[in-house]
């Protein structure tokens, strides 16, 4: 236990919090409420919620700690469905839940519960690993690493880590009488360009311009956009209506002109019994 706790504690000093990451907290049980201060909510306040809640009602405290994660994670690599974590989203659905969007240097959170219960604080990596850890004897903390999706397989490794959030849950859940409080957060936030996700949705644009006959389905793609084109699509009708109404504009200007002229000139008849005013005879 003295070595696991020296795993834990060493791996969660070596972090180093930047930026802000979201933070997940639930439990089937009462959880203290919401941290709400008009500002994003510090790490220190939502530690204090968490063992706060775990005094009072006896829980097992189940930190996973990812090193890069961010809200758009989440819809980057949701799949065909629109979902990217399903066991999660059940969790939180399924239990009192608390859901902070941005929270900085949340990596405080997993400092400021190793702390309470450093007597007691596992760091595990695999369901397995649960199972040589007594967790009816008591209140303990575990502390779940998750590995940081990549450029490469990212979407899987997200399918991966979520599946490791149900499997260890449903094991403490049984070995807890559903009493615990569980959190999911990061050290940091995810700020590399998954170049994967950027060609998907290249392919998606390009498909949508296919449909609308911008581009040959056959080639493969969708042609590349001229500017001038796209100028001349939204501007060449606004152009046709302007000439069209001086046309008009200027037809009417002229037939209002010829007939002035008209009612201003002589009255002719064309019936010669009637001799016109100044005609010599």
């Amino acid at each position: 236990m003295f070595k696991a706790l020296v795993l834990a504690v060493a791996s969660v000093c070596a972090v180093q919090a930047s930026g802000s990451v979201p933070v997940f907290v639930w439990s089937p049980e009462s959880l203290a409420p919401a941290v709400s201060s008009g500002f994003a909510p510090s790490a220190t306040e939502i530690a204090n919620q968490i063992t706060t809640s775990k005094a009072e009602e006896d829980k097992t405290i189940v930190v996973f700690l990812q090193d890069k994660l961010s809200n758009f994670d989440f819809s980057r690599y949701a799949g065909s469905d629109g979902v990217s974590s399903p066991l999660l989203q059940s969790l939180l659905h399924n239990t009192n839940s608390h859901v902070y969007d941005n929270v900085l240097d949340a990596a405080d959170i997993v400092r400021h519960t190793v702390t309470k219960t450093a007597d007691r604080t596992h760091e595990i990596e695999s369901v397995a690993e649960l199972d040589i850890l007594d967790l009816g004897d008591g209140v303990h903390t575990i502390l779940v690493k998750l590995s940081s999706p990549a450029t490469t397989g990212a979407a899987n490794q997200f399918a991966v880590n979520d599946k490791l959030i149900g499997d260890v849950m449903e094991k403490i859940a049984r070995a807890t009488n559903d009493k615990y409080v569980a959190v999911l957060t990061a050290s940091e936030p995810s700020e590399y360009l998954d170049l994967n996700f950027v060609h998907k949705l290249s392919t998606v644009k390009h498909r949508r311009q296919a449909e609308e006959g911008d581009a040959d389905p056959s080639e493969g793609g969708a042609k590349a956009i001229d500017p001038a084109t796209v100028q001349n699509r939204y501007f060449s009708a606004p152009i046709i209506t302007g000439l069209f109404v001086l046309a008009i504009f200027t037809f009417l200007i002229y037939f209002g002109s010829y007939t002035l002229c008209e009612m201003q000139s002589p009255i002719r008849f064309q019936d010669p019994s009637i001799p016109l005013v100044g005609k010599e005879e």
